[in-house]
């Protein structure tokens, strides 16, 4: 079971970050645990010592008891597999996190779109922590193709043809959207009625331009009415 671990004397942070890896969350199958301190005290050392799995820690720089990043220090002295992510509201703090060779995944500020950079953390997290071995396989015109799932980005239909655009190239094939729907994993929405899209490499929706922006930097513009709950939750 993946586990996540909020530390931070703010109660309305600590329900924000929980509502953010609940909606990342719907999208995947796995179970997972949130686990949340609002101090770095013996709660919080009596948890470190009895943990035996790698987790997410996500650590505010500044609480009551003790500085988030002596707390990093002491998790990677007896844990090297975790992830960690630092929220804090000190952005002169950076230097001094990344000069500690803590292996942090990434360094939030509270202040400077903390949402958005919260979402990509979480998901660049599971990336590490799960060893997702999805892959979908097909025959078409005689052409079998065996495509790892995570490397889509998106699948379309161009008029006869359909369009599977993945990292390093783009497929042509004639299988229809509906069998590709079938037999992708339940990460991938339906964003429009021509359009397939891995939710686990969408970095931003935006609704009002109808925009789906990837954590690669492309973007398509396939965002039917019909399907904005399915892309918003």
């Amino acid at each position: 079971m993946l586990e996540f671990v909020i530390c931070d004397d703010a109660v309305e942070t600590l329900k924000n970050v929980k509502n953010i890896i609940n909606s990342i969350m719907k999208d995947y199958s796995y179970k997972y645990n949130i686990v949340t301190f609002g101090d770095y005290d013996s709660k919080f050392d009596s948890y470190l010592a009895n943990n035996k799995k790698a987790v997410v820690y996500i650590l505010d720089i500044e609480m009551p008891s003790d500085s988030g990043i002596n707390v990093a220090k002491h998790i990677r002295n007896i844990d090297k597999e975790s992830i960690i992510i630092i929220l804090t509201s000190h952005h002169e703090s950076a230097d001094e996190i990344y000069k500690g060779r803590l292996n942090i995944l990434t360094f939030i500020s509270k202040y400077d779109e903390c949402n958005d950079n919260m979402k990509l953390a979480i998901k660049e997290s599971l990336l590490y922590l799960v060893k997702d071995d999805d892959t979908i396989s097909f025959t078409d015109m005689g052409n079998k193709y065996t495509i790892s799932a995570m490397d889509i980005l998106h699948v379309t239909k161009n008029g006869r043809k359909t369009l599977i655009k993945t990292n390093q190239t783009e497929y042509e094939v004639y299988t229809s959207l509906d069998k590709m729907k079938s037999i992708l994993p339940n990460y991938f929405k339906q964003s429009h009625r021509a359009c397939l899209v891995n939710m686990r490499r969408v970095s931003k929706v935006s609704l009002p331009k109808k925009t789906i922006y990837f954590d690669n930097g492309d973007s398509i513009d396939y965002v039917g009415d019909k399907y904005r709950k399915e892309l918003i939750g």
